[in-house]
């Protein structure tokens, strides 16, 4: 079994709104092994990527991380021994050099949407360094000086010795004409573009560590194979962990070893993939799973769905979250007791009282 590259423990990350207090991450709990590929589903609003930037130290505000530990097992060379040194990095400075460090050269991250990626408010000469440091695109300057200024943060080599990699990394995202298109303003690339060079960017500095939020979302599924493909590559390469954030269970089954759902800011089920596929536990997992479109099926029947819509944050159920839309929801019991963490396997966890003694 591989060793942990991050641990996640009991995280806790509240939203302090006018309306009141949003749990948006409540106790979830997991590990990203090196060189494998951890899954994250679930629906919208269930957390992910709130639990993503928390592992980055960048929750925004009015976000708050109250509780829980991200650790972060950092391989280094002392006198030509190989050590490990365990990071919390909710304990570093959010802003602080060593944090920065971490971000885009040790953990990179691909954001859901490249649109809100682009920060027009930063001008040519305008806190360069902040924004590299997150990722955005600066829409004043050009991407392939962007990407030099990431690859040369991060990475001991020339100006020029950056560019090449710039422009060899855009040509492996699948930009067409690359030695030019490193000289393009993002203004002048579609969206689809525009998501590849945020991929080519979190690509370029070789994390140990990739965070990917949909990151094929705005591709066609042509583009979507061939950046997977990249992502296997350079896994083998430099064993690099993947958390792999999605929608697409077709793309999760493809991709990962390990699968965690999520659903209201808790982790109900956590496995291996092909255990979550063919022996799902918990009612929401099984849910989601009989949600998926199937070939052969007759035209005429309907796309199973999952009842009812997700709660209110500000107005939870009491007990089990899920027990409004859950077909095994058991009167005086799962609208009362809230469920802990039940081994039913090898490795594999569930949050559900059916299996509870």
């Amino acid at each position: 079994m591989s060793e942990p590259l991050v641990e996640v423990k009991d995280l806790r990350v509240q939203f302090d709104v006018r309306e009141g207090i949003i749990k948006a991450v409540d106790g979830a709990t997991f590990e990203v092994k090196r060189g494998q590929t951890l899954g994250v589903i679930g629906e919208s609003g269930c957390g992910k990527s709130v639990t993503a930037r928390a592992i980055l130290n960048m929750v925004p505000r009015p976000g708050k991380v109250v509780g829980g530990e991200i650790l972060y097992h950092r391989r280094t060379r002392s006198n030509g021994t190989e050590i490990t040194e365990t990071i919390n990095i909710l304990d570093l400075d959010p802003d602080g050099e060593e944090i920065r460090q971490i971000r885009g050269g040790e953990i990179a991250m691909i954001f859901q949407e490249p649109m809100s990626s682009l920060t027009p408010v930063y001008t040519a000469g305008t806190h360069i360094m902040e924004a590299v440091t997150l990722h955005r695109l600066i829409p004043v300057r050009k991407i392939g000086n962007q990407m030099v200024e990431t690859i040369r943060a991060h990475r001991h080599v020339s100006k020029e010795e950056a560019r090449e990699i710039a422009i060899e990394m855009l040509r492996r995202v699948g930009i067409p004409n690359p030695a030019e298109r490193v000289d393009s303003y993002p203004h002048q690339l579609s969206g689809g573009q525009r998501q590849r060079v945020m991929i080519a960017i979190a690509l370029s500095c070789q994390p140990q560590m990739l965070i990917a939020d949909e990151p094929t979302t705005a591709l066609d599924v042509s583009i979507e194979a061939q950046i997977l493909d990249l992502m296997r590559e350079l896994q083998e390469e430099t064993n690099m962990a993947i958390m792999f954030i999605t929608h697409n269970l077709g793309v999760v089954a493809e991709m990962a070893q390990e699968i965690a759902v999520m659903y209201l800011g808790k982790v109900v089920e956590r496995a291996d993939v092909v255990t979550i596929f063919y022996e799902p536990k918990h009612p929401y997992t099984q849910a989601l799973l009989k949600s998926i479109p199937r070939l052969g099926k007759k035209g005429r029947e309907r796309l199973a769905s999952i009842k009812g819509m997700v709660p209110d944050p500000f107005h939870l159920p009491t007990g089990c979250l899920f027990h409004p839309r859950c077909p095994e929801f058991m009167p005086g019991k799962c609208d009362r007791i809230e469920p802990g963490w039940t081994r039913v396997g090898d490795d594999h966890w569930v949050r559900c009282l059916l299996y509870e003694e």
